[in-house]
């Protein structure tokens, strides 16, 4: 919880807020809903939550399926609240999507925007500066390198694909 968040709201006036649904970020968020609440100010919750078996607990430390049950309750209505009183909800995927509708979004609300980089920024130093430029297909990975990522069965495609010469893998990431 950011102490300043409520007079930051206070004193300025803002035509959109974007906030996000997810455990690190939910008290600010759902104070701020609140601060706005009797304001014109419009609010996007912008998301990757995903409903997943992983997410839901299998495959997590016992202590953490704990934690995970005892919080539900909360965690699971203040997201509620701020998905129906979100003006609109960007979702990082598909699952992203699905997931937002599960908790309370209205599907007419949500926009499916993956998250992207423009190429550019992606090419390696003195490399081409395109990969659509390139006959080197690029698969990049920027993420937290974890289980629930996926990046497991990333790395596995990898593999199968070790031979090949116009298939690079790059993985960016901690974890």
């Amino acid at each position: 919880l950011t102490p300043e968040l409520r007079n930051t709201l206070g004193k300025n006036e803002y035509d959109e807020i974007v906030i996000g649904p997810e455990l690190d970020m939910l008290c600010n968020s759902f104070l701020a809903v609140l601060e706005v609440a009797s304001t014109s100010t419009d609010v996007t919750v912008w998301t990757e939550n995903v409903t997943t078996p992983w997410i839901r607990g299998k495959g997590r430390p016992v202590h953490m399926r704990i934690a995970k049950k005892i919080s539900r309750g909360v965690v699971t209505r203040v997201q509620k609240q701020l998905y129906q009183r979100a003006d609109s909800v960007i979702a990082y995927s598909n699952l992203a999507a699905e997931a937002a509708k599960d908790i309370g979004a209205s599907e007419n609300k949500i926009t499916t925007a993956p998250q992207w980089y423009p190429p550019d920024i992606l090419s390696y130093p003195e490399s081409e500066p395109y990969i659509f430029q390139s006959k080197t297909y690029r698969v990049l990975f920027v993420g937290q390198l974890s289980e629930r990522k996926g990046v497991d069965t990333l790395i596995k495609t990898a593999k199968k694909y070790d031979s090949e010469e116009n298939i690079e893998f790059i993985f960016a990431g901690d974890g």
